[in-house]
């Protein structure tokens, strides 16, 4: 079994890169917004803000409170992988597609507007297959990898 206090070391220090990310996306987006020419991109820019320090929130709630009140036995480590693989196995709800569809409509509204003015909307829709991969990326690297991995740790503390 691993030591507990590795465990909620690097999920401390996960919780934090995600929250000071979080920060960063919400200035991004405000500044974005503001700079934004049409209502419904300012909308959008606020629908990730919004996302934003709602992943921020779930986090805190669903994984670094609860790694606060943890002690040091056997229980409370399977009781911490166990809500890390329930956290893990919905991020795709909870992180990657309220982001996305903020960012899609964002792209969307950019390639109507450069297509009404004549404008060749390539290099948005290029932008927007990327950030689709990537998002999927996520999703696989968090769904898939990472909870693959507490799950064999899992057992082995099971064991």
């Amino acid at each position: 079994m691993n030591d507990i206090n590795t465990l909620r070391k690097n999920l401390r220090k996960r919780n934090h890169q995600e929250m000071v990310a979080c920060l960063i996306v919400i200035i991004a987006f405000v500044v974005i917004g503001i700079d934004k020419e049409t209502i419904i991109s300012k909308v959008f820019c606020f629908q990730i803000v919004l996302s934003a320090m709602g992943v921020s929130y779930y986090l805190y709630n669903q994984s670094h409170k609860k790694l606060l009140e943890a002690n040091d036995s056997k229980e409370q480590y399977i009781f911490i992988l166990n809500n890390e693989i329930k956290l893990l196995s919905s991020v795709r709800y909870w992180y990657v597609f309220p982001m996305q569809f903020g960012l899609t409509g964002i792209v969307v509204e950019s390639i109507v507007r450069d297509f009404n003015a004549g404008k060749s909307p390539m290099w948005d829709i290029i932008y927007l297959l990327i950030t689709f991969c990537l998002s999927f990326g996520v999703i696989y690297l968090n769904e898939v990898k990472g909870v693959q991995k507490l799950k064999e740790e899992l057992a082995l503390a099971q064991s």
